[in-house]
């Protein structure tokens, strides 16, 4: 397209190639932008696909909820009198509370302790008359 070496002056015969080269990049470079839009636009489209949710992941996602509903964590002092009473008793006394739930079911209601003895952690289960639950 160019036939100059370096060093050689421009004459005004090579400013009329140099306006029509200025003048193919111009029109090319629309073309270029264009195929580099689309090239990006279908990337973040790309990028912004999730994989769909199975109906079973729904059903579990709504299982886990309702479960978690149904459990409220309860300090010490919330527990009925029964229990703290029972977890005072000589049965428990090694043992140190960390924390307690109230536990709805379709069956009735439960209270879950967690307790602690040196490395030893076992949750109790026990109704609201501090009777032991299985």
């Amino acid at each position: 397209m160019f036939d100059v070496k370096p060093g050689t002056p421009i004459a005004n015969s090579d400013y009329k190639s140099f306006k029509s080269f200025i003048k193919f990049i111009i029109m090319n470079s629309k073309v270029l932008f264009f195929i580099l839009f689309l090239g990006l636009a279908s990337f973040s489209v790309n990028a912004q696909t999730t994989p769909p949710v199975k109906e079973n992941d729904k059903t579990e996602m709504k299982k886990d909820k309702q479960m978690n509903d149904d459990r409220v964590e309860l300090t010490r002092t919330q527990l009925p009198e029964t229990i703290q009473k029972n977890l005072s008793a000589d049965t428990y006394k090694d043992w140190t509370f960390k924390k307690a739930y109230r536990v709805k079911t379709a069956t009735g209601e439960h209270y879950e302790i967690v307790v602690k003895r040196g490395d030893e952690k076992t949750t109790l289960k026990m109704d609201k008359d501090g009777n032991v639950v299985s």
